[in-house]
């Protein structure tokens, strides 16, 4: 469970970073509500991990 939590907070981390750099580029990304935002990312690096999870079965 430690290392899904250490991951997780990896790619929050990573995932913040890139949307900072993208509302910096792009003026209406802004406008965007930050919790549909916070959901999306969550759901994002869940996913990557599942897929992580999976390869490493392989």
């Amino acid at each position: 469970m430690d290392e899904l939590l250490k991951h997780l907070q990896n790619q929050w981390i990573e995932l913040v970073k890139d949307m900072d750099s993208l509302a910096s580029d792009q003026a209406g990304f802004c406008d965007v509500d930050s919790e549909s935002l916070q959901l999306m990312s969550v759901r994002l690096v869940l996913l990557g991990w599942n897929k992580s999870k999976d390869s490493d079965k392989d």
